[in-house]
């Protein structure tokens, strides 16, 4: 054999390198002799319950001995497994120290300095959660309860990934068939999402017989989930699922008589369902995403790195081939959706309807609010005992002294838990309130685009004003930090912007200035409100749920547009932010590229490319002009009354001439696009703007119209 001879540089750079190399590999082989306790992790790793910690997190008081707190994350250990145990039981206690331990291991991340965010962690845990229940489904393999996951292999992690990918947990886990096994009822489909009528019939015998109906917040029947849950040991978390939900509507037919194509939710808060709805025959069909297995391969990754702590519980890590597993997993999986486009129509809508209610209306509604809620709190009607009892007093109150201006609210209580709300026909104050917050919301995340946790983290103090200058927002940048320490920007936004922060700014002076509980941190964030109509005694920061909730109140009120399916375009915080780039990149075309970048808060182009992927000059127009025709063309096929743009049936026969097809329906997404983009990019077609029309008025709005032009090439 040949001698290798190595010769180091003499200022000791080659021998520097290999020293730490070999540091880090010690590093990484080092058994792990801690505590298992952590700065992100705010109880004992072994509770039932994991409280995470985030930026926001503050202690709120205490219960006992132990502190409370707010705005933490959790994690749940206590699910019930398909063998009819909860993961807590003394029966699966040795089993469930192991996942506790070797989840914060991998959480931990000690060798790089850094660890996943809470939202990483609690995202990761329930993926987690679900390959334990898959495990157990099939205990008389694995055994888990004394082999962990050492029986583990190639084949069973592949067999793993197919059903999920092809079933999504509904299916995966067998929920329906563990739940008509019990009934004693005999079916002959292979399809449990569809039924024939007999079998239907059967099923439907059977819960009425067990009281399994019960009636949601509108009156409709519908099944009753924990019922299902306790009756057959199924886990709640695999109750709610689309397909579970497809699966009872199956037994709901007050529901399909209202719409027998959409999957209706069992409860909404809204007028219409939204835009998301999936269709029924959409998720009897569907194939699923590669992100659920893909975290659960990352974790086993992970945790084979601590095999010799748990040696009897972790299988041969080389017998494991990960990449592989991805690289089949990937190929039968479903992108991931992509964030829709909201229509220029409805975008309009809403940013006019927030500046006319923020320039004509703020003022008015805030003074009233200030008067109103000083007057109650001085009178004693916030009180626990005289809350409930003076409701309607407070209404009476709210409705006799109403300013002039706010009477076209048609306002005709105080909260929604009054009588004279209930009745039917008016609004609330509070209501009033949350359509001024929400417009507020839509202003400032539709004109400087931010992600949803960027928006709720909005300190009080963000905005400023430079002389000669404008108005500047400061905010922190998710997925740009380590360990939920995010870095800070500051962009310039416009003036209704500003007046918008404003707005909440006073609305956050009152809450500290009333609040029972106000705490220094708490109200240092713009969104710290009184939780009026709730508990209005007390504040709090606005959650992702309630500005989700009150933006679709807004819509609601706006009244954005409806499709055939009688769904509504309910718009949330990261369409907003995609429709903003989008229709700015789209204006500017590529010179607009760094001012995206900068915009977003992206560290480089390239992250943009997220939403414009494109290398050379020119292409990043086509690539959106061929996704918003794509868009286009499903809305042209579904003749769908939200769709925009003219002349598109030519453009329609040729792509089913190309690809040999009836309808679009059955052409691959990704393959329409960039066909689409090449005809674009030779001219075959184009998009132009056709009509920019503002109405007379201040806050008519105005409409865009788009016409698709056919060039002199020829389509290939």
């Amino acid at each position: 054999m040949k001698k290798l001879k190595v010769t180091l540089d003499k200022n000791n750079k080659d021998t520097n390198t290999i020293v730490e190399l070999f540091a880090g590999y010690d590093e990484e082989m080092k058994l792990y002799n801690g505590d298992y306790t952590a700065s992100w992790l705010l109880s004992d790793i072994h509770d039932a319950q994991w409280k995470i910690r985030t930026s926001k997190t503050i202690v709120a008081g205490k219960a006992g001995n132990e502190r409370t707190y707010k705005y933490t994350r959790t994690i749940v250990w206590e699910k019930l497994l398909p063998n009819g145990t909860l993961l807590t039981d003394d029966c699966n206690q040795k089993l469930l120290n192991f996942i506790q331990k070797i989840f914060f291991l991998t959480c931990e991340d000690t060798t790089s300095g850094s660890r996943a965010s809470a939202v990483c962690i609690t995202t990761n845990a329930s993926s987690l959660l679900q390959f334990i229940s898959w495990v157990y489904l099939y205990d008389s393999i694995f055994e888990p309860k004394i082999y962990g996951f050492s029986k583990i292999t190639q084949s069973t992690l592949e067999q793993f990934g197919k059903e999920f990918i092809c079933s999504g947990s509904f299916g995966a886990l067998n929920v329906a068939r563990r739940i008509i096994s019990q009934m004693g009822i005999d079916i002959e489909s292979k399809d449990y999402l569809s039924l024939s009528f007999n079998e239907i019939e059967k099923v439907q015998q059977f819960l009425e017989r067990e009281n399994c109906y019960t009636k949601n917040l509108r009156g409709l029947r519908c099944i009753d989930r924990r019922r299902i849950s306790s009756i057959f040991g199924i886990a709640k978390q695999e109750m709610y699922s689309h397909a579970a939900t497809a699966f009872f509507r199956q037994f709901e037919p007050e529901y399909l008589a209202i719409n027998d194509k959409v999957l209706l939710p069992i409860n909404s808060s809204t007028q219409y369902p939204s835009h998301r709805t999936p269709l029924i025959n959409d998720v009897k069909n569907k194939t699923y995403t590669d992100s659920l297995v893909t975290d659960v391969f990352d974790f086993l990754y992970k945790a084979m790195k601590f095999k010799r702590l748990f040696e009897e519980y972790l299988p041969c890590a080389l017998s494991l081939k990960f990449n592989d597993l991805k690289s089949q997993i990937f190929r039968i999986s479903k992108p991931t959706q992509r964030t829709p486009w909201i229509p220029l129509n409805t975008n309009l809508l809403l940013i006019n309807k927030s500046i006319g209610m923020i320039l004509n209306d703020a003022d008015d509604i805030l003074n009233y609010y200030e008067k109103m809620i000083y007057r109650f709190k001085r009178v004693g009607f916030f009180n626990r005992e005289n809350n409930r009892r003076d409701g309607n007093h407070k209404g009476d109150l709210i409705v006799e002294s109403l300013p002039e201006e706010l009477k076209k609210y048609n306002i005709t209580s105080f909260s929604k838990l009054e009588y004279s709300y209930k009745l039917g026909t008016g609004r609330s104050f509070v209501c009033v309130v949350e359509l001024l917050v929400a417009s507020c919301i839509l202003i400032i995340a539709g004109l400087k685009p931010m992600r949803m946790e960027e928006l709720i983290n909005l300190k009080y103090d963000c905005l400023y004003f430079k002389k000669g200058d404008g108005y500047w927002l400061q905010q922190t940048l998710v997925k740009s930090g380590i360990n939920d320490v995010l870095p800070q920007t500051e962009k310039p936004i416009p003036q209704i912007a500003a007046r918008s922060i404003q707005c909440l700014q006073r609305i956050n002076d009152i809450a500290k200035d009333l609040s029972d509980n106000a705490i220094k941190k708490e109200s240092s964030y713009l969104f710290y409100q009184l939780l009026i109509g709730v508990n209005n005694n007390n504040a709090s920061i606005l959650s992702s749920n309630k500005i989700i909730q009150l933006l679709a109140q807004f819509c609601d009120y706006a009244g954005t547009s409806i499709d055939e399916f009688g769904r509504r375009w309910y718009v949330n915080i990261h369409e907003l932010r995609k429709s903003f780039l989008l229709t700015f990149f789209w204006t500017f075309k590529e010179s607009s590229l760094d001012a995206c970048q900068w915009i977003a808060g992206h560290k480089d182009p390239a992250h943009v490319h997220a939403y414009i992927r494109s290398s050379t000059a020119g292409e990043e127009m086509t690539e959106i002009e061929a996704e918003y025709a794509r868009q286009q063309m499903f809305l042209f096929h579904e003749k769908n009354s939200m769709l925009e743009m003219r002349n598109t049936e030519e453009l329609y026969n040729d792509i089913c001439t190309h690809f040999k097809v009836k309808d679009v329906s059955s052409i691959n997404e990704d393959e329409l696009n960039e066909w689409i983009e090449l005809c674009m990019f030779k001219g075959v077609y184009r998009i132009d703007v056709i009509s920019l029309e503002e109405e007379s008025g201040l806050f008519d709005g105005c409409s865009v119209a788009f016409k698709l032009c056919k060039g002199e090439a020829n389509v290939e």
